[in-house]
């Protein structure tokens, strides 16, 4: 926030510091802000932050989008706007548009009804229509289209009432390498700006590459990463003027499946009242 206000990277690190240079920056403003995606729904810890945004003149407006009715609580939230799940033919069109993408009019025709089956299972969600359609654009045939439709593991319920279970589907379906450097990405915080050159040197200083020269090793990580962006575990890419990713974020939904999968290799800590990852 306090790099939006000011227009340039912020060297402040206390909290007291950040909160006393918004409020003076708001003083007499207007201003529109976006809490996306909350979960902590602890009053005590917001309110010096809410304390802080009273500044702002008379009007201003905080919007917040939170999957937790103890966050809506919390906020005292007085406009509050149900978002339900996408309709099933909406479900159907985005995962439609990611998994037939290129393809000839005759492979549609023939994988289509499989293809709504599964949209169906996306429960009405974008992020996972989005995953399991990138996974189903790599898979040819109707036996492979058959095989994911009919796996098991849509029936798992183990975290975010069954979110979680397609993207296993997506998981299991990498390299056995790729799962290992996708897991990895656990140790990072919820929507940590992820250098790509530093994470692939991440990833090869963890020995996940079986090449023995650094540039074939360079080679390796960058089919690995464009894997798991194809695959749409990364998003939010920023690029340089070359067009080329240098950088990437996990939707936070993501970040919880990373964790789910790596639960046994790492364990979490709160820092600061921030939750860290620890290999």
């Amino acid at each position: 926030m306090v790099e939006a206000l000011d227009g340039h990277e912020s060297h402040l690190g206390e909290f007291q510091s950040l909160l006393r240079h918004i409020y003076e920056s708001i003083a007499g403003k207007s201003f529109l802000l976006v809490l996306d995606d909350v979960w902590d729904g602890n009053y005590v810890k917001c309110e010096p932050f809410y304390r802080c945004l009273k500044n702002g003149l008379h009007g201003s407006k905080i919007l917040v989008t939170t999957r937790k009715e103890s966050v809506v609580c919390m906020m005292g939230s007085l406009d509050i706007i149900s978002i339900k799940e996408l309709a099933e033919e909406e479900c159907w069109l985005l995962f439609n548009r990611i998994a037939f993408h290129g393809r000839a009019i005759e492979e549609c025709e023939k994988l289509e009804q499989i293809g709504q089956q599964i949209a169906s299972r996306c429960k009405g969600l974008p992020l996972v229509a989005k995953v399991i359609g990138s996974l189903m654009r790599s898979k040819k045939t109707e036996e492979e289209w058959c095989r994911i439709l009919n796996n098991d593991l849509w029936k798992i319920e183990e975290i975010e009432k069954g979110v979680l279970s397609p993207l296993l589907l997506s998981y299991n379906d990498l390299p056995s390498r790729v799962k290992r450097c996708f897991s990895y990405c656990a140790v990072f915080p919820k929507k940590f700006n992820i250098m790509k050159e530093k994470l692939i040197s991440m990833w090869m200083a963890q020995g996940y590459f079986s090449a023995e020269q650094d540039e074939e090793m360079d080679i390796i990580g960058e089919e690995y990463f464009n894997i798991l962006a194809t695959r749409s575990f990364f998003q939010e890419f920023k690029r340089d003027h070359d067009n080329l990713i240098v950088a990437c974020k996990m939707h936070d939904i993501v970040h919880d499946f990373a964790q789910f999968v790596s639960q046994n290799e790492c364990s979490s800590m709160e820092i600061n009242g921030s939750k860290e990852q620890t290999p």
